[in-house]
């Protein structure tokens, strides 16, 4: 019984127990098969076109990865490492 707690055994169990609720789900209400995950998919592909359209500048973008190169440069020289 030690596969039970494996990380792998974990993860698919949980997989299939999600899966399995799901059907039992789309059946008592009598919805296609898997209509939960076909929504689910359609709103991440939904989120996803709404931010590559989102207007964004280029200045954005910059001082995003600006605070991001201080504050690994902060944390690395708080630690004593070398950048």
């Amino acid at each position: 019984m030690k596969w039970i707690k494996s990380p792998w055994a974990i993860g698919i169990g949980t997989t299939l127990f999600g899966s399995l609720i799901t059907i039992t789900y789309d059946y008592f209400k009598q919805n296609r098969f898997l209509t939960t995950f076909w929504e689910l998919i359609k709103w991440i592909g939904n989120k996803i076109i709404f931010i590559l359209n989102y207007d964004i500048k280029v200045w954005w973008i910059l001082c995003a990865i600006l605070a991001i190169v201080i504050i690994i440069t902060f944390f690395n020289l708080r630690r004593g490492g070398n950048y």
